[in-house]
Formats: C-alpha cells, structure tokens, sequence
C-alpha cells in the first residue's frame, strides 16, 4: 500500500426514496481494520481536516487477523468512523484519505502476513430499517395539528429523524421509559435504588474511597453505571465499568470521587475526543450518566438520574437525596444534558446518599475529639 491514498465511496441509495414512505434505511458507519495507518474523512464538515478520524495500530509482532477479532474495534487493529446525522449532507458520495503510519522496524513488518499491507472496510452491522410519523414534515408542523399529534404521553417530546429530511418520532423525556405514542405512556425510570441491598459492602480499593452510590459488588451500588471494578487494591487501580460506551471506550483509572459536588476524577489509558464523553448509546438507547467538565486529569460530573429535582421526588422509592439535612440539584452543565444531584445543606457535610450520611458541626468535632482525644483549652475570662 502506498503511503497514502484518497478513495470516494458511494453512499447506498434509501430503501425508499420517497419522503413520504415510513420505513428508510440507515447506514451508521464504517469499520476499517489494519495496522499501523490513519483515516481522514476530506468532505466531513464543521471538523479540522488536520486531525484523523480513525486511527489503527497493531502490536508488535501481530497480524491484523490476529487482533481484530479479539478488540471491540478500539483502536487496536480496527477503527470506526460514525457518520451520525452528517450522513444527510452528502448526495452520492463520500471522500476518505488513508496515511500509512511511519514504520519503525521494517524487518519485522517484512516477516508479517501479506494481510499487513491491506486495510478491510466493512459495513459493522450499520443498516438498519428505521420508521417515521410521515404524514407531517416535521416536529414543528406536527405540533400545529393537536389532533393528529402522535406523542401523546404528557412527558413524551418530539424529534426529527437523524437521517431522513421528512417526518417525525416521538420519545419519552430523559428520566422516563415507555411508549410515547399512548397517554400515560412514559414512566419514571426507577433504575435507581436508594437503599444498599448488600451487608458489609468493601469501600476501599487500596488509599481510593468508593462511596455510596457506587460500589464494587453486586448489591452494593446503586445503579448500573455506579459499577466500579478494583483490579488490584494494592497499587489502587480503580477502573469505571464500560456500561455506557460513548464515554467508556477503553480503560478509564479512577483516581477520586467526590460526593458533595457530584464528580468523578479519571485518568485513560490513550487520548479521547471530549466529544464521546456525552451521548446516547445508539444499541440501547441509554444515554451516559457522565458529562466531561475538565482536563487533562478527566473531571467527569456525575448525576443519580436524568430527571430534575422535581420529577425526582415524585418517586420517593427511587429517589437518592436519602439523608436528613441533605438537599436536590438539577444539573445542567450542557443544554442537552439535564439530571439530579444530591449535596448536604449548609452547615453539613458527609454523604447525602446514605441514611444520616449529613452530619453537622458539632458531630464533626465529636467524631475528631474521639479521633485525636481530649485536648487541653485555656479559657479567659
């Protein structure tokens, strides 16, 4: 293979062409296997032409055969690139540039399969049949006619399609599940348990503290996506479970958590674009609880559920802010991203998460006298 190349790729026709059809296909993106090359999309837009967009390196001594079926496409052997909702503007055709990366040992890539030299495109599963309200234009539109209006569940919202110019679907609001096309359609997603179903839960992976929320096992965390896992409690290596994938694409080391203002500290183990810290995983439709505030050390803010303050306490059996003295935030930290927090009130201080986690002045230096003792005070008067 050259060192590099440009190729245009045709773009697949719809299924159904017309408009007005429900059903049309989609094409999610591209999966590309090889070693050692990068891709650049040219005709992408709103994205620096600088930067690669897929990027493929192989272990020393391993065949692209040999590492692409044992890697879920991250990076090692395999790369994708997603086309999103960018898909519709483009009529036919896509432009993709392929660098090979510089080699560093020539003999050992000569003694390498042939396969060394070819990059494989593939289509990952990325066709689907997807459907629309078509008998409206748009959201906008549909809105207009109340009678017609097909989301009918009262926390259920509008949206139009990803990869179709005509028509609409309907979706619960963040926090609810269900079906938006009937009344009362979406519920509260009570995927948050308040309560530790587990006795004597670890809390420690080496000097790392792991509160309540989260947890190390079964029983002891509060929700999927609160999952840590200690793989070696001697040198502290605390990894978050890949429950969300557009934030969890690798290995993510947790360094702290902090339960008065809702964040998590990690380092990865390679550079992630801030852009996948925040998302809905297309395969079940989740989004992350997560949301990158800061680097180069990752803040990540973190929130019990998607759902305000307000929305929240209507379910008092799966509602977090647990402790007396403890109180709800929403947080908005991006106009897409919207969820709750808990925090002690003024004057406490502990864990909100937990029965009586907030505790005031006084107990705080009740607990540090019988830390450290009694002390000796001399007192004028």
């Amino acid at each position: 293979m050259r060192n590099a190349s440009v190729v245009s790729w045709s773009l697949p026709p719809k299924l159904f062409e017309d408009s007005l059809n429900s059903f049309y296909l989609t094409l999610w993106g591209l999966r590309f296997s090889g070693c050692d090359f990068d891709v650049y999309w040219l005709n992408r837009p709103s994205i620096n032409k600088a930067t690669p967009n897929c990027t493929a390196t192989c272990p020393e001594g391993e065949s692209t055969g040999m590492v692409s079926p044992m890697q879920d496409c991250n990076g090692t052997g395999c790369c994708t690139i997603d086309f999103g909702a960018e898909i519709n503007a483009y009529s036919s055709t896509i432009v993709f540039k392929f660098v090979r990366r510089a080699e560093t040992n020539l003999e050992s890539h000569h003694n390498r399969s042939l396969s060394w030299d070819t990059i494989y495109i593939t289509d990952p599963a990325a066709r689907g049949l997807s459907w629309k309200i078509a008998d409206q234009p748009d959201c906008a539109s549909a809105r207009k006619n109340q009678t017609s209006y097909a989301c009918v569940s009262n926390k259920s919202i509008c949206s139009d399609p990803d990869f179709d110019k005509h028509g609409y679907n309907c979706m619960c609001r963040n926090g609810y599940i269900g079906n938006p096309y009937i009344l009362d359609g979406c519920l509260p997603n009570n995927e948050y348990n308040p309560l530790q179903r587990k006795m004597n839960c670890i809390r420690q992976c080496g000097n790392i503290s792991v509160p309540f929320p989260f947890g190390l096992e079964e029983g002891c965390f509060a929700r999927k996506g609160f999952d840590l896992n200690c793989t070696n409690s001697t040198s502290s290596t605390l990894l978050l479970q890949g429950q969300y994938p557009l934030l969890l694409q690798g290995q993510y080391h947790v360094i702290n958590i902090y339960v008065d203002n809702g964040t998590l500290e990690y380092y990865a183990d390679r550079e992630k674009n801030p852009e996948t810290s925040i998302g809905t995983d297309y395969e079940t439709g989740k989004r992350s609880l997560y949301v990158q505030v800061g680097t180069p050390i990752v803040s990540v803010q973190w929130v019990a559920a998607h759902l305000t303050c307000q929305d929240a306490k209507r379910n008092s059996s799966g509602y977090a802010c647990i402790s007396t003295n403890s109180e709800c935030i929403t947080s908005k930290p991006t106009h897409t991203f919207v969820g709750y927090r808990c925090k002690c009130a003024q004057g406490y201080q502990g864990n909100p998460y937990i029965t009586n986690g907030c505790v005031g002045p006084y107990a705080v230096s009740q607990l540090a006298m019988l830390i450290d003792g009694p002390r000796r005070v001399n007192v004028k008067f």
